[in-house]
């Protein structure tokens, strides 16, 4: 019987004897120069604000990543061995070497929100034992997070993993994100440790009754028998030398098996993601000219239909965006009551704390909303997707799907991180100037609104455009393909099929390993 990485290798070979797959190709490349060296990539995933970035630094030994109260990280940080040094990698291919005090930069929601500065990923080296024997550790932006890219960059990177430490915390049960998350997650990794952290501020009996219920509720999720928990608190360095062990461990022992478990599944995905490609093909070559340009011409209209039903969207969430706008004047100057009344010439901080107070709320308000809109926006790409998927496929006599995307939110932690500028209260406080504070706050409040929804409707906008270009560009390839001489267009079918029969047979080993 073929081995994984024998099967990765004709898999490889087969894809790239065609330019319709050479994206699966690459991936395929991957996968067997990740069997050949015997590189395993350990990812840190889970919901943000769980600890993720202070594990990584504990395991390491060193302060490598910005930490905070607020989510930090923003972009797919990967730790490897070797002398210190740190490079950004961005998507228009350049690279930078930057120094460890410029690193928040490019990864903290903070000084790059919504990835404003296109960061791809970032590369530390670090002469880290732990990662010595061809260990990769990386640590990812949390999912559930209301910052798209940063729960998108998440759940791409899981493909890209071999094992996974699955961050979960004792201050919230595991909720719907971790769910979906997790039951995506499985058929890609080849490995899980699930890290329990913030264990030093509950009682052992609290303890135990969250780890069985955790317990519990992952072998039901993952369809396992037995599940280890490693209970930990990556601030005070509580249990972590047990998960690092046990990571270390499996590495000597197990190193082979997870690595061909995992590249086994992403092999399998990588197939079937050719498969649809080489299907719409298949099915657009063996057409009649005439019916062809027909059907092409109705996907080309379906997509001008998805781009106007896309700017539809974003004007409805522009109207929604300046009655919110009003209303949140208004909340802010219903406050002024409040104000009058902790004017307190003995106790200043009282104007302070109403004046923070009014503050606070009015983010609050500005997170409630956003959320909203970016569950709408959400909800409508996937519509998209659907809607574009079931027209190829009605057109072309194939099954053609596009991924959807996770779109659950907790709604307890809302719009995680509102960018806006500081507020002093303080300087109010002097002459108890409530029109100046009131006045102040609506600025400020109506900056901070304004920037967070131009921000989201470019970023649904940027998503959909992608989506509709992608399909276009593969069309246009199919036409050029068609217009050659029958002749041709034989061998570019002929060749298509059995692409696909051998891909075909390959996979179904893979799925019966």
């Amino acid at each position: 019987m073929s081995t994984i990485y024998e099967i990765a290798k004709e898999s490889m070979d087969l894809l790239g004897s065609s330019e319709i797959t050479a994206a699966e190709h690459a991936k395929s490349c991957e996968l067997v120069d990740k069997l050949e060296d015997q590189s395993i990539t350990v990812s840190v995933i889970g919901q943000f604000k769980r600890g993720k970035s202070t594990l990584v630094n504990t395991i390491l030994g060193e302060e490598l990543l910005p930490v905070g109260l607020i989510p930090v990280t923003s972009a797919v940080t990967i730790i490897k061995y070797g002398p210190k040094g740190i490079t950004v990698h961005f998507l228009n291919g350049v690279n930078k070497v930057i120094e460890f005090e410029e690193l928040t930069d490019y990864i903290s929601e903070e000084n790059n929100p919504n990835n404003i500065y296109c960061v791809s990923h970032v590369t530390i080296h670090t002469p880290s034992p732990f990662l010595e024997d061809g260990l990769v550790l990386v640590d990812t932006p949390g999912v559930g997070s209301i910052h798209k890219h940063n729960s998108t960059s998440a759940y791409a990177f899981v493909k890209e993993s071999d094992a996974v430490v699955f961050m979960l915390s004792v201050d919230s049960p595991i909720n719907e994100i971790e769910v979906e998350f997790l039951e995506n997650a499985k058929d890609y990794a080849g490995k899980f440790y699930f890290a329990v952290n913030k264990i030093d501020g509950i009682s052992d009996f609290e303890l135990n009754s969250y780890l069985s219920y955790c317990e519990s509720n992952i072998k039901k999720l993952m369809d396992i028998d037995e599940v280890t928990l490693y209970p930990m608190s990556a601030t005070e360095n509580i249990g972590i030398t047990e998960l690092k062990d046990a990571i270390v461990d499996d590495i000597k022992s197990e190193m082979a098996s997870i690595l061909d478990e995992s590249v086994r599944m992403k092999l399998i995905y990588t197939i079937r993601s050719s498969l649809t490609q080489l299907d719409l093909y298949w099915n657009a070559l063996t057409m009649p000219i005439g019916r062809l340009e027909n059907r092409l011409k109705i996907i080309h209209e379906c997509i001008d239909v998805i781009k106007r039903d896309a700017e539809e969207t974003v004007l409805h969430s522009g109207k929604s965006g300046k009655a919110f706008a009003t209303k949140l004047a208004e909340n802010i100057n219903s406050r002024k009551s409040d104000l009058e009344r902790s004017k307190d010439k003995a106790k200043k901080s009282r104007f302070e704390n109403t004046s923070m107070e009014i503050f606070e709320d009015a983010i609050d308000d500005i997170s409630s909303f956003m959320t909203n809109i970016t569950k709408h926006h959400d909800t409508k790409f996937n519509e998209l997707k659907m809607k574009l998927s079931n027209d190829v496929s009605e057109n072309f006599g194939m099954d053609y799907h596009y991924d959807l995307d996770e779109i659950n939110y907790d709604s307890s932690d809302g719009f995680d991180t509102v960018k806006c500028s500081e507020f002093d209260a303080s300087k109010y406080a002097e002459t108890f100037d409530v029109d100046g504070v009131l006045e102040e706050l609506k600025s400020i409040a109506n900056s901070a609104f304004l920037d967070n929804m131009n921000n989201t409707c470019n970023e649904f906008i940027c998503r959909v455009k992608s989506l509709t270009e992608d399909l276009s560009s593969t069309l246009k390839k199919i036409m050029l393909y068609k217009e050659d001489n029958a002749m041709t267009v034989w061998y570019y079918i002929n060749d298509i099929s059995k692409l696909v029969r051998h891909l075909r047979r390959n996979r179904d080993i893979l799925l019966r390993k």
